[in-house]
């Protein structure tokens, strides 16, 4: 199915872009710091590909290293700390003291799929601001194990946000999109691009695009993506980073990525030996093209695979949360 793009729709998908406010570049909503490549779980289409990804876990010395020179150029609503599955790594308790530290984000948050969360110690738990439960069919989370999540928060002072996933869309196609003008239609459409604003920090580069990491080497079980932007300390880095978080380019990636376009499908567990066989079909076969057509005119801000079933609110206000990280900067002497 051939989109067409009209000048109305164009105008109608104006990206939201970073802006510069009193010194700091201000993204539109997160950033993700990737710390963690692979899962104890296998979705079919994970958009970060972690059922192939080798096993890698970053340290507290390469998140201290990242967020370093971000200090004082950026700053995000939230930091999210994210994976393949965060409690995998054992230096996640390390990292999340970084990460508070850090002056990167107003927020720090935990994404993971609550399984193995028994595994952070209490005095870690409340170091975040929020943990938030990717909550997938059939993985073997229960709604008493949920609830004990909720009411650990509750006493750590620690927000606590639980999302269903019942729904996935297709993600990443192994074969290349070869038609440009297709190409630029993904990447208009696309939430993440355009509306998100969804950064992530990753093995030393900045990503415009958590997705464009993984895209580019769904196949060969390894990233070789080439959209990331070296961190560094340098005079002019800033200025740098903004034109290149808002270049208007559509990323490599995008020639292996359905943005956020792509068929809709219910959420499935599969085999890992099996993971790279679902990638095989043409992309232009994965795409809902009536979906991309509606993003084209103008697109909203909800995740329509995502439902959040519980939230915990936010147990800390804004001069808490920095109370909290001044102690802990200094505790840390």
């Amino acid at each position: 199915m051939n989109v067409e793009v009209s000048a109305t729709q164009a105008a109608a998908t104006l990206r939201v872009k970073s802006k510069l406010e009193n010194g700091v570049i201000r993204p539109p909503t997160n950033l993700e710091l990737i710390v963690s490549d692979h899962c104890n779980i296998s979705c079919r289409q994970c958009n970060h590909a972690s059922p192939v990804m080798r096993k890698w876990n970053a340290t507290a010395e390469d998140a201290e290293r990242d967020l370093q020179c971000l200090t004082g150029i950026y700053r995000a609503k939230y930091l999210r700390l994210i994976g393949g599955e965060p409690v995998l790594n054992p230096h996640l308790a390390d990292i999340i003291r970084v990460a508070a530290k850090a002056d990167v984000a107003e927020k720090l948050i935990l994404v993971t799929n609550g399984i193995l969360l028994d595994r952070l110690s209490d005095d870690v738990f409340a170091m975040l601001d929020e943990v938030e439960v990717s909550h997938y069919p059939n993985v073997g989370l229960k709604d008493a194990a949920i609830e004990a999540i909720r009411l650990r928060g509750a006493r750590l002072g620690t927000g606590v946000r639980v999302a269903k996933y019942p729904e996935f869309r297709y993600s990443f196609s192994s074969q290349l999109l070869r038609d440009e003008q297709l190409v630029e239609k993904i990447w208009r459409g696309c939430r993440i691009a355009n509306i998100w604003g969804c950064h992530a920090v990753y093995k030393g580069k900045i990503y415009r695009c958590p997705q464009s990491i993984y895209a580019s080497g769904v196949r060969q079980n390894a990233c070789d993506s080439k959209d990331g932007l070296a961190l560094n300390q340098g005079a002019d880095f800033q200025q740098i980073l903004l034109d290149f978080l808002n270049s208007s380019s559509p990323l490599d990636a995008c020639r292996n990525c359905m943005g956020t376009n792509g068929k809709k499908f219910s959420h499935e567990i599969v085999i890992r030996k099996g993971w790279s066989g679902d990638l095989d079909q043409p992309p232009e076969e994965m795409i809902d093209y009536e979906l991309l057509e509606t993003s084209l005119a103008g697109m909203s801000e909800i995740d329509d695979c995502r439902v959040v079933i519980r939230e915990g609110k936010w147990s800390r206000s804004r001069f808490a949360t920095r109370l909290r990280r001044i102690k802990t900067r200094f505790a840390s002497r």
